[in-house]
């Protein structure tokens, strides 16, 4: 990767996912241990490459994004990019109407672990202190 990308993908992730994850995501690229070119493709294609061209605003990207991950039950994928959507603007509320809208399409399944992943990073947040998710009122 060029120096220029590099730059380019540190500027973004810092800003979308704050420093300590950059650092993380560098460490894991540069270890040259197993998985180190997975890290390096994301960082290059995914945030260099996509996540910073022109055309659509983070916020939107992270709508695109969050709904993609939701649809293939990417639930791990999908709560980190819950903390990153936060970050790109999104409120609980478009959250919750996000995972409302994306169970017609996606099935009651998916979105109900969706919803409660959202739920885990709103707490995180200090967003939300009161709902319980489905696991916690006995419906799993």
């Amino acid at each position: 990767m060029s120096d220029e990308k590099r730059i380019k993908a540190r500027n973004f992730l810092d800003a979308m996912m704050g420093k300590p994850f950059r650092e993380a995501m560098e460490s894991a690229a540069d270890s040259g241990s197993f998985g180190s070119a997975m890290a390096s493709m994301a960082i290059e294609h995914a945030f260099a490459d996509t996540w910073s061209r022109p055309g659509l605003d983070r916020k939107t990207r992270s709508i695109i994004t969050l709904s993609i991950l939701l649809a293939q039950g990417q639930i791990s994928e999908f709560r980190n990019h819950v903390r990153f959507g936060l970050n790109n603007g999104l409120t609980p509320s478009e959250l919750e109407e996000l995972v409302l809208h994306a169970t017609i399409y996606s099935g009651f399944p998916a979105a109900s672990s969706a919803m409660s992943a959202v739920v885990e990073v709103l707490r995180e947040n200090n967003l939300l202190s009161d709902v319980k998710t489905a696991e916690e009122r006995g419906l799993y």
